[in-house]
């Protein structure tokens, strides 16, 4: 069983869930996935826990430690990351800003608020004894933290366009992924797992 924790890209907005990156990436693999954002109140013997649509990095943390002795039969974890400015005090309109001063600011703080959601997690994900992938929307590479290149699948979602001029992203659905965007990144997940063996 393969276990995916993410924001909305994960639990699928805009998109059904037999067309969900996961879903996509089961029929890949051949290999059941379970996406914990789609969790019902009873989700694994009774615990009372709801679906969440989107989340936070520091909340997706807090949902890996809360759910992860649970998870016996895992063969694989899929954490897809969101951006910091979440549930920080990021100015996420200065990010736009064009000043290098106040560039470098926020980057000490993104960088600052991921290594914290790092601690969060690492010691849950260091008992776990099979392959760990994560990605992101958000260019969290550009930070070059150690531990985000252990385990990054190592490709952008960006506004793709493939051959037939198919947007990959839903603008009018908050940039959300298309169908196409979500098979775009179950195919590079894909990738990733069998150059690396993880299977």
């Amino acid at each position: 069983m393969i276990y995916v924790l993410g924001d909305s890209f994960t639990y699928g907005q805009g998109v059904s869930n037999e067309h969900t990156w996961y879903n996509q990436l089961s029929k890949l693999l051949n290999i059941k996935c379970y996406n914990i954002n789609r969790q019902s109140i009873d989700w694994r013997r009774g615990d009372e826990s709801e679906e969440f649509l989107t989340a936070s990095n520091y909340f997706l943390a807090e949902m890996l430690n809360k759910h992860l002795h649970k998870l016996t039969d895992i063969e694989m974890l899929i954490i897809q990351w969101t951006a910091p400015h979440r549930d920080s005090d990021i100015d996420v309109d200065a990010k736009f800003s064009h000043e290098q001063k106040l560039t470098d600011k926020i980057n000490l703080e993104e960088i600052e608020y991921l290594n914290n959601t790092w601690d969060m997690m690492s010691d849950s994900l260091s008992t776990l004894k099979c392959p760990i992938v994560f990605w992101s929307w958000y260019d969290i590479s550009k930070h070059k933290l150690e531990w985000w290149k252990k385990y990054n699948v190592d490709f952008e979602y960006k506004d793709v366009r493939s051959d037939k001029g198919m947007s990959f992203t839903d603008f009018e659905n908050i940039g959300h992924p298309t169908i196409k965007g979500h098979e775009y990144i179950a195919k590079k997940i894909n990738d990733f797992v069998n150059k690396n063996n993880y299977l």
